[in-house]
């Protein structure tokens, strides 16, 4: 479980991306109305392969009660008061995996050709992983979104393995996956 005390970042804090100032900050249960919005705007080819169908109100409750419970913590990336992009840490209770942090981030299309919002979200995780004492992130995603993948190893991830066909879309498609990890501490 996370320890938001031991967050050492200062939120929030903001940066011109694009030509845009960004606010980033961390996503609280005020935000939901705000990120429903944020998901109606993506394409289906953006939200496929989440872990949550974040486009339904229930599963953005799922998503805060997750951030309360300390099982999840969010950073947001605002232009005014629309989200643009999230980068999120998961962690998992069992014992034997409590050292890694799931990484997931998405932007929207309008900032997405260059990467440098994924790329701040995600560094952003990545201090607040090390402030939390993880050991090590790890990223999962089909294999047939290069440019992410090509955004995690800019980052220095490494790939783990490949899953063939471990995933599946609404209308049966199956996908391979790659996970991907970046080792915080050595």
């Amino acid at each position: 479980m996370f320890d938001k005390s031991k967050v050492q970042r200062k939120f929030p804090w903001n940066e011109t991306i694009d030509g845009r100032e960004i606010t980033f900050r961390l996503m609280s249960g005020a935000d939901r109305k705000a990120v429903l919005a944020f998901t109606q705007d993506l394409p289906e080819q953006n939200v496929i392969f989440l872990r949550m169908d974040i486009t339904k109100p229930a599963m953005v409750a799922q998503w805060i009660d997750n951030i309360k419970r300390g099982y999840t913590i969010t950073v947001l990336a605002l232009d005014g008061k629309k989200v643009v992009g999230y980068a999120s840490l998961h962690h998992n209770e069992a014992l034997w995996m409590r050292h890694l942090g799931e990484v997931r981030f998405l932007v929207t299309p309008d900032f997405q050709k260059d990467g440098v919002l994924e790329q701040r979200l995600a560094n952003e995780i990545f201090h607040i992983g090390k402030e939390m004492g993880l050991y090590r992130i790890v990223a999962q995603i089909p294999t047939d979104q290069p440019r992410v993948q090509a955004i995690l190893e800019h980052l220095g991830f490494q790939a783990e393995a490949l899953l063939t066909e471990w995933l599946m879309t609404q209308d049966g498609q199956l996908h391979d996956m790659l996970i991907m990890s970046y080792r915080i501490q050595e």
